[in-house]
């Protein structure tokens, strides 16, 4: 999978040095802002329990055991921005109901990394009763 994403890096690199023959890609900025790390761990950790119990307690889709552990691995160990893109996934796909100030959270990190539409993008199941 490494492979096949440097691959896909190189030509995205290929590609942009056909226009700028010095272009440098910017650097990540989640991949050493410990700040952007703790928030979206923190968005996860809040609907942890809620999340892992909608995906371990169902049929179909088939269940997803050690998911929520997953994620916060993939936001440690990988990248940030990854991992907040993934979660916002799992609970899209997952239609977890979430309350007002956990999706205003969400907004705020999703903010921080520059994409708040990514939040709103597709479907989020916000209810008004889930605190």
């Amino acid at each position: 999978m490494r492979d096949w994403l440097a691959g896909i890096e190189a030509a995205w690199l290929d590609a942009e040095r056909l226009t700028d023959p010095g272009f440098v890609p910017p650097p990540s900025a989640s991949a050493s802002d410990l700040g952007l790390r703790a928030a979206v761990l923190e968005v996860i950790d809040g609907v942890a329990a809620r999340l892992a119990a909608a995906t371990q307690n169902r049929v179909w889709p088939p269940k997803l055991p050690g998911l929520v552990p997953a994620l916060a691995e993939v936001v440690e160990k990988v990248d940030a921005d990854l991992g907040f893109r993934l979660f916002l996934r799992v609970l899209k796909s997952s239609a977890l109901p979430i309350g007002p100030r956990e999706h205003q959270a969400f907004l705020a990190v999703g903010e921080r990394f520059g994409y708040p539409d990514l939040v709103e993008e597709g479907y989020l199941h916000v209810v008004p009763a889930v605190t």
